[in-house]
């Protein structure tokens, strides 16, 4: 029991997070599994059900490739009219950024800047300038409580 605490808390550790630029492997795979359910989906409604048994096999292969197109084509419709980044969260990542690029770079303006940068999307008119505590110059004594 101990020596096991003693590896788990010693020997093994977490992996350091990596950034990634997106999703890819991850939307592909859905984007892919979303297709195959649609043609699925609308193989076994027209070719399953008893709904169309009074059908011919070729009414039936005409309304199953009918079905799996307007499908199709709602869900092109949809991821056209709503983006999988709405513009907000698109103004911000870009603002976020720009910021990092400015300090990882070593120059740009203040970070007072980039406070007044992000108080806008984040719904804040105006960010107070943070107090700071100025130490002494050299010959100056503090004064006592």
């Amino acid at each position: 029991c101990f020596l096991d605490q003693k590896k788990l808390v010693l020997l093994f550790r977490r992996p350091f997070p990596t950034l990634a630029a997106n999703n890819e492997p991850w939307d592909t795979a859905f984007e892919i599994m979303g297709g195959l359910a649609v043609v699925t989906n609308s193989a076994l409604t027209v070719f399953a059900t008893k709904t169309f048994d009074g059908w011919s096999t070729r009414q039936r292969v005409f309304l199953f490739i009918a079905l799996e197109h307007l499908a199709v084509v709602l869900r092109l419709v949809v991821a056209a009219i709503w983006p999988s980044m709405p513009p907000v969260v698109r103004e911000m990542k870009q603002r976020q950024d720009s910021i990092a690029r400015r300090h990882l770079e070593l120059g740009g303006e203040e970070e007072r800047a980039d406070i007044d940068i992000l108080a806008g999307p984040l719904g804040i008119d105006s960010v107070p300038a943070p107090f700071v505590h100025d130490s002494p110059t050299m010959g100056e004594e503090l004064e006592p409580w």
